[in-house]
C-alpha cells in the first residue's frame, strides 16, 4: 500500500512503559500521532551529529546504539530512542543501526513535545520514565557507564 501511512493500534502502545499509563483516550490520540517505519538489517536509522527531529520507539527485532564507531548498547522492542535530541541540544548523540530487520514508531518533535505538555502520565526524558534508550546514549565525551544498558563486549 504505497503512500498510505501507517499508524500503531493503541493496544500496541501498551505494553510501551512510556505509555502503560496512559488512557485508553490518551493512548487513541498518541496512536494517531505515531507512523510506522520498516528497516532492513543493516540500515543506520538514526545518524550520529544530525538533526534530531523524531522520537522513535521499536516495535520489532533489535537495534545497536553506536558512538564514536563503537557499539555501547542494543534495544528490543519497547525501548525507545530519539529523545535525547528532542530534550537537549537537537543533535543526535549516537547512530541507531538496525540488527535485524525492524520496525519503529516514528512521532514528529512536535506531537513529543505536545504529548509532553498534555499528557503528564507520559513524560519523556524525565527520571520516572527513564528508559534503557536514554541510559545508554552519552554526550559525546563520556563512555558506556550506566547500569541497565545492554551491552556488547569491547
Amino acid at each position: 500500500m504505497q503512500g498510505v501511512t501507517m499508524h500503531p493500534e493503541p493496544e500496541d502502545l501498551q505494553r510501551v512503559p512510556l505509555f502503560a499509563a496512559l488512557t485508553d483516550d490518551e493512548r487513541a490520540q498518541v496512536a494517531t500521532w505515531f507512523e510506522i517505519q520498516e528497516h532492513d538489517a543493516g540500515e543506520r536509522i538514526v545518524h550520529e551529529g544530525s538533526p534530531g527531529y523524531g522520537f522513535f520507539v521499536l516495535d520489532d527485532g533489535e537495534v545497536r546504539i553506536e558512538h564514536d564507531g563503537h557499539e555501547v548498547g542494543r534495544l528490543s522492542p519497547g525501548d525507545v530512542f530519539g529523545e535525547l535530541a528532542l530534550l537537549g541540544d537537537g543533535r543526535r548523540h549516537a547512530d541507531v543501526i538496525a540488527v535485524t530487520d525492524v520496525r519503529v514508531l516514528s512521532l514528529f518533535g512536535t506531537h513529543f513535545r505536545e504529548m509532553q505538555s498534555t499528557m503528564p502520565r507520559s513524560k519523556p526524558g524525565s527520571n520516572a520514565s527513564a528508559t534503557n534508550a536514554s541510559r545508554c546514549r552519552l554526550s559525546p565525551r563520556k563512555r558506556l557507564r550506566a547500569s541497565g544498558c545492554r551491552t556488547s563486549p569491547s
